[in-house]
């Protein structure tokens, strides 16, 4: 079983992120008696605005010193597009807490659009005697068809590593892995930027957890699987604790005259005004129950996150303007009855099976 009393996360964002980022750090504040959040900060004003609001549970490393500590990671830095990069260091940032920190017993990798809503030693409690917790996607019945053949059976958002020699050698495999390839191409059931190696990392290591607590990555791919509700003023998924959620595909724009009509006359849009009004959608079909439980009340958390940083960094992290065509995308998707939108989802991955084979 773990005994820390103290959790160790880790994560990495740039200034697109840092609001989400905030949100996931006051989180953990609401919902985990102990921890320690290590940001590695992907660009100087990232930095520099977290470094101003000097929260306590917080630690920023700057892109320079990661790659300092990791010449391999800035070896393949010019072969990569910027998120592929981002990709590669997931498993770099976890080597350097536990290299760097060599007291510590385990590293947990967050993606930095979570939100926790329990504390999430529920999950690490199920590690018990292994070496690796991992998180699967478990899609719902709809998101089925080609899930793990493209995105494989685990997500990259939550991953815990114990400081062990199976939990060391596997971190080191995947990070010896990326450095080798992650693109943001498809190889069916072999490769996916940082994600699919988790699969044959489970094959490999004898100590590796997939987690099974329902609570524990909810998405957007996978809500509509259980059943969520709201009770005694928390959220349950299938009658227990709702752990974290993960805010996958969220966009968010300026309140500009576009977005704000869009968000008065589309159900695609919705426009959240206060403090720092925004306007916003998400990628994925989601139901209007789960948009109320789940994804106003975590905009409005961003938005008063974006208040809190302007008032200490000025504008930092500001949504981009709404793009005509990216609109239209969304309200036509949204607008489709649900057999073509299911249609939609298959022909999107009979698409890019096709296109894998001939990369291949």
């Amino acid at each position: 079983m773990m005994s820390a009393t103290v959790l160790h996360f880790c994560t990495y964002f740039d200034r697109r992120y840092l609001a989400q980022g905030l949100v996931l750090y006051r989180s953990l504040e609401r919902h985990c008696p102990e921890f320690r959040l290590r940001v590695f900060c992907m660009d100087d004003g990232t930095k520099a605005a977290l470094d101003a609001l000097a929260l306590p549970h917080l630690v920023t490393i700057s892109l320079e010193e990661l790659e300092a500590h990791d010449p391999a990671l800035r070896s393949v830095k010019d072969t990569r597009s910027m998120v592929e990069y981002y990709w590669t260091a997931t498993p770099a940032i976890c080597l350097f807490c536990l290299e760097r920190e060599p007291e510590l017993d385990h590293i947990i990798h967050l993606d930095a659009d979570l939100e926790f809503y329990a504390d999430p030693a529920l999950l690490v409690d199920e590690l018990g005697d292994g070496s690796v917790l991992l998180t699967p996607h478990r899609p719902a019945p709809e998101f089925e068809f080609g899930m793990e053949e493209f995105g494989g059976f685990f997500n990259v958002e939550f991953e815990l590593f114990r400081a062990d020699p199976v939990g060391l050698s596997a971190l080191s495999w995947w990070h010896e892995r990326c450095i080798e390839w992650c693109y943001k191409r498809w190889i069916p059931f072999r490769r996916y930027g940082d994600q699919a190696y988790l699969d044959e990392m489970a094959r490999r290591f004898e100590g590796v957890v997939a987690s099974a607590h329902p609570g524990g990555g909810l998405a957007p791919w996978n809500v509509g699987g259980h059943r969520l509700e709201r009770r005694n003023g928390g959220l349950l998924v299938d009658g227990q604790p709702l752990v974290f959620h993960h805010f996958t595909s969220l966009e968010l724009h300026a309140n500009g005259p576009l977005a704000h009509r869009l968000a008065r006359r589309s159900r695609a849009y919705r426009l959240t005004a206060a403090p720092v009004p925004l306007v916003w959608t998400a990628g994925w079909r989601l139901t209007e129950s789960q948009l109320d439980m789940l994804w106003e009340p975590h905009v409005a958390r961003i938005s008063a996150a974006l208040a809190e940083l302007e008032a200490v960094a000025g504008e930092v992290g500001n949504p981009r303007q709404l793009r005509p065509r990216r609109a239209a995308f969304h309200v036509l998707r949204r607008h489709l009855p649900g057999p073509l939108r299911s249609l939609y989802w298959q022909g999107w991955m009979v698409r890019h099976r096709i296109a894998a084979r001939f990369r291949e």
